[in-house]
């Protein structure tokens, strides 16, 4: 006869068998409300870390929410990725590799891949921090849209930070810009684009200066994606969130900015046929705001040179 044990680890292999066999047949169905019960239960993980930590169980709260598609999103769910990634090692803990993600148009199941791989990351923690984390979703809330998402997700981070993860600086945000430069550079060359004017370069720079630099470029993305339906989105380009008139502007606004225009210029190549998964540029370090403007207006160079390239045919 069959011990205990091995009949338990039958019936739980039955069990995993044929929740593989329901999820490929219900992917299909995923949807924002499924990739907020993700962030919300991620949410819940981290709470149970800061109350071991002695911080109150409560998650920053929910930043005003900014019209957002999935590609938006899943820009900030790989963020967190690398940042409970980040926390494994600070604990002596396996990084894990990024899931891979196809060059297709971001889906609901994508944003959730991401989040998923981060929760189980996350859990690997429980020993380190002496807790015990709820391993159950929390219920499934109809309704929901990717701004939800990418709400929860910066409440996320901004409650990640006192557990140790550090804050966004410069070099951070010259990791995507540079990731912006490099797609705009696809984008003109597989337009066969061969003349593009040089950007001025600037010694010195404020985080300020950067995200002025950063709203040019998104009018001159808007111009160029307006300007022929071969350009257009689904969905269309998001304008991203920004500091009011008067408020000081911090490393993480103009990151947030880079990460939304990222994600629509690397779709718009997509659409236009490149087929390589976006991966950003190794970890940066010694940046400043002076190279996320330089950055970002030759960027902006490339986008200048692709409209006109299309108002000469």
């Amino acid at each position: 006869m069959l011990s205990a044990c091995v009949r338990i680890f039958i019936k739980k292999i039955i069990i995993l068998n044929a929740l593989l066999f329901l999820n490929s047949g219900l992917a299909y169905s995923m949807t924002p409300s499924h990739a907020f019960q993700r962030a919300e239960h991620l949410g819940q993980l981290v709470e149970d870390l800061l109350e071991s930590d002695l911080y109150e169980k409560r998650l920053a709260p929910d930043p005003a929410k900014n019209p957002s598609l999935p590609r938006h999103v899943i820009r900030y769910a790989i963020r967190i990725f690398e940042e409970v990634q980040f926390l494994r090692d600070l604990n002596g803990l396996l990084v894990y590799p990024l899931p891979k993600i196809d060059a297709t148009e971001v889906k609901p199941d994508d944003v959730i891949k991401i989040l998923d791989a981060t929760i189980t990351s996350l859990q690997g923690l429980e020993d380190i921090y002496q807790t015990k984390m709820d391993t159950s979703l929390p219920a499934l809330v109809e309704g929901k849209k990717p701004d939800d998402v990418l709400s929860r997700l910066r409440a996320i981070e901004a409650s990640l930070y006192k557990l140790g993860v550090p804050k966004i600086l410069p070099n951070d945000v010259y990791r995507v810009v540079l990731s912006i430069k490099q797609q705009t550079d696809i984008l003109i060359s597989q337009q066969g684009i061969t003349k593009i004017q040089d950007a001025k370069m600037v010694d010195k720079a404020s985080p300020a200066d950067a995200l002025s630099e950063s709203k040019l470029l998104f009018a001159d993305l808007k111009k160029v994606v307006s300007s022929d339906v071969a350009f257009q989105l689904p969905g269309g380009i998001a304008r991203p969130p920004t500091p009011k008139e008067g408020e000081q502007v911090l490393p993480s606004d103009v990151f947030l900015v880079a990460q939304y225009m990222l994600a629509d210029i690397y779709a718009l190549n997509v659409k236009l046929g490149y087929e390589k998964p976006l991966q950003l540029p190794p970890l940066q370090s010694g940046k400043n705001p002076a190279d996320v403007k330089n950055t970002l207006a030759q960027a902006r160079m490339n986008i200048q040179s692709l409209y006109q390239n299309r108002q000469d045919r």
